[in-house]
């Protein structure tokens, strides 16, 4: 099923989403606390929004952030008055520092230039932050997805990520790290399953700091077999939790703990 664009529709699907299914990776403690409790928005999740609308949105992006004025000490009763009251005054806006907006702009600006990017964000025919529903044939599972470019006919999926470094060697890293590879296989799930279709993977990666470098990364087909066999074991983990209750820690059992290997002593 493919759902609007709005975020709160999204949000009261009930059904299991690679933001909280990626604490499975942890462990299923982590992630039973993660669907429970709702993430605080942080200045850098603020900020990542902010980027992400500068680039799929830019038409609006003025419009949707407000900027924080100069002057407010929120750690006093007038300041946190003074403060309140402008949040009022922004209507439901978002609301950054000045510099936050100023950076968020320009490293939208950035990846909207680039010449592969150009290409994917101008096409009228393509979704943006949009979403989709499916059910796991495997677990049985609910499944929810809101990505952040897909081809009208589901060929081309887009997702859009800020990087300390965008070389290959340390961004591949944290690709591996972060879960890049597994939401990219969740998501393209999603869209086998309800259109038949497996669409081309990128991946828009761009620095977080000037000159704000951008890259455009096709994820190889061993590193996608490998990501969607772990992402198979996550709904089958989780399937499992739900099933008995029970959502354990990392270490539920008894654990060895040994010192780093550059601390032990070589063998003879």
């Amino acid at each position: 099923m493919q759902l609007s664009q709005n975020y709160e529709n999204y949000a009261a699907v009930p059904a299991a989403n690679w933001s909280s299914l990626k604490e499975l990776r942890k462990s299923a403690l982590h992630y039973k606390y993660a669907l429970e409790n709702s993430k605080k928005e942080t200045p850098s999740l603020l900020l990542g929004r902010a980027v992400h609308a500068a680039i799929l949105e830019p038409e609006t992006w003025h419009d949707a952030f407000a900027v924080r004025p100069d002057g407010i000490d929120r750690r006093t009763k007038t300041g946190k008055e003074d403060y309140a009251l402008f949040e009022a005054q922004s209507h439901g806006k978002a609301i950054l520092t000045e510099d936050a907006k100023t950076l968020a702009w320009e490293i939208g600006r950035c990846v909207r230039e680039h010449p592969l990017c150009a290409h994917f964000f101008s096409q009228s025919d393509s979704f943006k932050e949009s979403t989709i529903v499916w059910t796991d044939a495997r677990t049985g599972l609910d499944c929810k997805a809101r990505f952040d470019l897909c081809s009208r006919d589901h060929g081309l999926l887009v997702e859009i990520k800020t990087a300390t470094s965008i070389g290959e060697r340390e961004f591949s890293y944290q690709a591996w790290k972060l879960g890049y590879f597994h939401q990219l296989a969740f998501y393209a799930a999603g869209l086998k399953t309800l259109y038949g279709t497996e669409p081309d993977l990128r991946i828009v990666a761009v620095e977080s700091s000037p000159p704000h470098d951008v890259g455009v990364f096709v994820p190889c087909l061993d590193t996608m077999y490998a990501a969607e066999q772990d992402v198979a074991d996550l709904l089958q983990h989780h399937l499992h939790c739900t099933k008995t209750g029970r959502w354990p820690g990392q270490h539920p059992n008894l654990t060895t703990l040994s010192a780093p290997r550059f601390a032990l002593p070589l063998d003879e």
